[in-house]
């Protein structure tokens, strides 16, 4: 089956989400990858930190995205996602759920990735709330993210010749959010093995395949 076949027999998984959140973005560049594209169909939703009824498409108590429905039940967070298409994939998702150092090595490198999603979310929520200008959360927010790209800026030389995991799925996705939503980090600024690991991973047909709707 190729990434955009799906037979008539084949059940067709729902993820619930945005096209605009990384973390939904991560999801679907691995589907990509494993050749599973064709088999989710994306059921947007409008999403808020503001909202707190419940939303009818959202089995998720506290309607947090993605969640994916397969096989009759719900599947939540986006790494829970990823680590179960990995497994429907079978030995072609196996590299993607670890690395050549160790599994733990890969977890501890998508946290990283995952936490600044998270503070990236809060950022652009902040500055949405209270205008472009930075207030003392936003600082914070921004600051931090700065320093997570200075450590990234120090593992992205290793990653050129490394195969293509979920941690730099995440970071993929992270990058390509900030792009969108706070370019006013300049996060390529004084990070050229970051910026050029990034410029090569955006050429990936996943990567195209999964842009951002703006």
């Amino acid at each position: 089956m190729t990434k955009s076949q799906v037979t008539s027999n084949t059940e067709l998984w729902r993820l619930i989400g945005s096209r605009r959140s990384p973390y939904v973005r991560k999801v679907l560049i691995l589907a990509e990858e494993l050749g599973l594209a064709g088999r989710i169909e994306l059921e947007p939703i409008v999403v808020s930190f503001r909202k707190t009824e419940p939303q009818p498409l959202n089995p998720h108590p506290l309607n947090q995205i993605p969640t994916l429905i397969a096989e009759g039940r719900p599947i939540y967070d986006s790494l829970v996602i990823c680590d179960w298409l990995c497994s429907v994939a079978g030995e072609s998702g196996a590299s993607y759920m670890d690395s050549d150092r160790g599994r733990h090595d890969m977890l501890i490198r998508h946290a990283l990735a995952q936490a600044m999603m998270d503070t990236e979310m809060k950022l652009y929520s902040e500055r949405s709330r209270s205008g472009d200008g930075l207030n003392e959360y936003a600082q914070a927010y921004t600051i931090r993210l700065g320093r997570g790209c200075d450590a990234l800026e120090e593992q992205a030389g290793d990653w050129q010749d490394r195969p293509f995991d979920i941690a730099q799925i995440a970071t993929a996705a992270m990058l390509s959010y900030a792009d969108l939503r706070l370019g006013h980090l300049g996060w390529r600024d004084g990070r050229p093995g970051l910026a050029a690991w990034f410029e090569t991973v955006s050429a990936r047909p996943s990567m195209r395949a999964t842009e951002y709707q703006t």
